[in-house]
């Protein structure tokens, strides 16, 4: 029997016997986006407001998108405590320690914090300093994810980073440094512009020997409203072949492997104690809150994603305020932006969420959205008529 098969089935019905009921698990984390960049890479397709890099720049508007997400958290649905809390974004290292502790403050008198609640914060080397740092660890982060991407200057001058090597390993230090012990994570991404195996494996090697505790490896995707998407096609140079970019995947387990990071997640990497509880929380496909501009929660079986232009979520914001939590969702499923699963794509999504993970293949056999979304096609094209089972061979 073919071995995505044997991995299926015990997945789907792990995934079957632990489904909770639709809506009967309150959510226990939160996704908060804070969407504020210098400017935008060439490869971003997220919903980010460039602010330019003069230092304090995003000071006034953050102060104004604040005060939005307020106001929709004393509109947003019942949760349990708080276990984990996510601020992503953007660049959340701009925005001003002390709005991050008021946000974090509303959020326990809203919801709660359990004790030792994982609170992440993502930041971009030459964003901050120890003064920054200290303050956000003194509002309560608790893990820092690092958004390093490369550790070659020229490759991240093709990306349209504004940080070079230097400012990584200042950060590094930082954070490592700090009196308050961080739970540190950076990020890396293959298959960039002009990236050869061989400069994929020095970053590789500078990220093992880093002194990080987490580690996120991620294939760059071309999006079509990136200028990325204007100037490459997937696949031809001067992007690596696939064949390339294979070979680098194998390559980031072997390395950060031997480094003794466990690859618990296709794409992420942890020494001990250090994965990340918030998106493993994702991936065993349970409830979560969301706020801000362009995220998307997860509550009573319905994802709903809000809208990702200010302007566009400020109305959002007002609607919400107006009607409510429930009146919106239903609007919002009306319009489109908002699926409610159930049954089969329930079961689906669960599925897909457990073969990334090791846990959901206890032979440790990840696989990527790609692999899975080609499997499921394959399903549909062969269902068995009967009740006996059919294997799918995985396409070559």
């Amino acid at each position: 029997m073919h071995k995505f098969h044997v991995a299926a089935t015990a997945s789907l019905a792990a995934a079957s016997s632990a489904a909770p009921t639709v809506g009967s698990v309150l959510p226990r984390a939160i996704y908060v986006h804070l969407p504020f960049c210098r400017r935008r890479c060439f490869y971003c397709d997220f919903p980010i407001v460039a602010v330019g890099d003069r230092p304090g720049a995003a000071d006034a508007a953050a102060e104004r998108y604040c005060a939005l997400l307020d106001r929709e958290l004393a509109h947003s649905p019942d949760a349990r405590p708080l276990t984990s809390v996510y601020f992503g974004g953007g660049t959340p290292s701009l925005t001003p320690p002390r709005l991050l502790h008021k946000l974090l403050r509303q959020l326990d008198e809203k919801h709660g914090l359990t004790q030792g609640c994982e609170v992440t914060l993502e930041m971009d080397p030459g964003t901050f300093d120890r003064t920054a740092l200290d303050a956000f660890v003194a509002a309560g982060v608790t893990r820092v994810s690092l958004g390093v991407q490369s550790f070659d200057d020229a490759l991240l001058e093709a990306c349209g980073r504004v940080h070079r090597v230097h400012d990584a390993h200042g950060a590094l230090e930082l954070l490592l440094g700090h009196a308050q012990p961080l739970s540190v994570s950076l990020d890396l991404i293959g298959g960039l512009p002009h990236q050869t195996l061989e400069t994929w494996q020095r970053s590789l090697d500078a990220a093992a020997r880093s002194g990080a505790h987490h580690v996120s490896v991620y294939d760059l995707q071309i999006e079509p409203r990136t200028a990325f998407g204007r100037w490459f096609a997937p696949g031809s140079a001067p992007l690596p072949t696939e064949e390339v970019a294979a070979d680098m995947v194998r390559a980031a387990s072997a390395t950060l492997g031997a480094a003794g990071f466990e690859r618990y997640e296709v794409s992420n990497y942890a020494q001990a104690h250090h994965r990340s509880q918030h998106n493993s929380a994702y991936w065993r496909n349970e409830p979560f809150l969301a706020l801000g501009m362009g995220a998307t929660s997860h509550v009573g079986g319905v994802r709903l994603a809000r809208p990702r232009k200010m302007k566009e979520y400020e109305t959002w914001v007002d609607e919400l305020e107006r009607g409510g939590w429930e009146a919106r969702t239903q609007a919002a499923l009306a319009s489109g932006d908002a699926v409610y699963e159930e049954g089969r794509d329930a079961l689906t999504t669960a599925l897909m969420l457990q073969l990334r993970t090791r846990e959901g293949d206890p032979e440790g056999f990840l696989f990527s959205n790609d692999a899975i979304a080609t499997v499921f096609a394959r399903l549909d094209e062969h269902s068995p008529t009967s009740k006996e089972e059919e294997d799918v061979d995985l396409p070559s």
